[in-house]
């Protein structure tokens, strides 16, 4: 059995206090101590509703937070299987995917209509409130293996039905590896994340790389050119790296604000890993590295 790599809670023991997210709409900031510790909490939580180690699907319809991220991590270090779900689908391509992974929770932004499925649903914003006064640390009596499905991603379906992929913590771990060793990672490093969080490319590549190796993540509800351009440009924030897909970077290409003296090059027009020098101040003066996950 591969045991579990927790990079969250190994943070917060080694460096409780350094910065590990911020959720940009909110505004709330959470060192990697207290990012453990909601973790942890809502952790607890899942094992009291659904057993230690259940396996037990743990559904999400919801805009990129740091609820979101709380979520996912939990359901991982209690053993369930996280699975995000794509909000732009229409309702009954949500039911479909419910009617396929078989969730026994689903946890869903308000402005989302949910379709009827068999489990127990939850408002994402209150999740806080709904653990509040959940014990921790229940759940570190049954640890589980990072070889087990962790992580259950849908496809788009544009060449079928969606598929829903798995992806264990090894997977994880070793897919985060590379890609910080590929592209400059350290725990200086400052990533913003408005890549939709259902995604790998969100989800894995943006948000558990720099968590992987102790950085900070900004977490944006999701992408808006002039917002993100604004947040690159921004020196108090400190953006370091920036992920983006073909459609997200001609937006940005294409809007009034972006910096015509950086060469159109320097953006990949695949998936791409931008390392943002903190010298500049241009909103994308940017170098693009080399992105090991851009294949997939």
């Amino acid at each position: 059995m591969t045991p579990l790599i927790d990079a969250v809670a190994t943070h917060a023991r080694t460096r409780p206090h350094a910065t590990a997210c911020i959720d940009l709409e909110s505004g709330g900031r959470w060192t990697y101590a207290a990012l453990n510790r909601d973790v942890d909490r809502t952790a607890a939580w899942l094992v009291k509703a659904l057993g230690p180690a259940s396996a037990a699907r743990v559904a999400a319809v919801a805009r990129n937070s740091v609820a979101l991220l709380v979520l996912h991590l939990a359901a991982i270090r209690a053993g369930a299987i996280f699975v995000p779900l794509n909000w732009r689908l229409a309702l009954p391509e949500i039911a479909d995917l419910l009617e396929d992974a078989q969730p026994a929770l689903l946890f869903h932004d308000a402005e989302f209509e949910i379709p009827s499925f068999g489990g127990s649903r939850y408002v994402l914003a209150d999740l806080a409130l709904l653990v509040a006064d959940t014990p921790m640390n229940q759940h570190l009596a049954s640890p589980h293996s990072a070889d087990l499905p962790a992580t259950l991603l849908y496809t788009s379906g544009t060449s079928g039905r969606p598929k829903g992929v798995i992806v264990t913590e090894s997977n994880a771990f070793w897919g985060s590896t590379n890609f910080n060793l590929g592209n400059d990672v350290t725990m200086r490093s400052v990533f913003l994340c408005d890549m939709p969080m259902f995604h790998t490319a969100g989800l894995f590549a943006a948000v558990r790389s720099p968590l992987l190796a102790g950085a900070t993540v900004l977490i944006s509800r999701g992408f808006h050119a002039p917002k993100t351009l604004a947040r690159l440009g921004d020196r108090l924030l400190g953006v370091t790296h920036y992920f983006s897909v073909p459609q997200m970077a001609q937006a940005l290409w294409q809007h009034p604000t972006f910096d015509a003296t950086c060469s159109a090059s320097s953006l990949y027009t695949r998936w791409a890993a931008h390392r943002i020098p903190r010298r500049r101040s241009s909103a994308l003066s940017v170098r693009a590295l080399k992105c090991p996950m851009a294949s997939a």
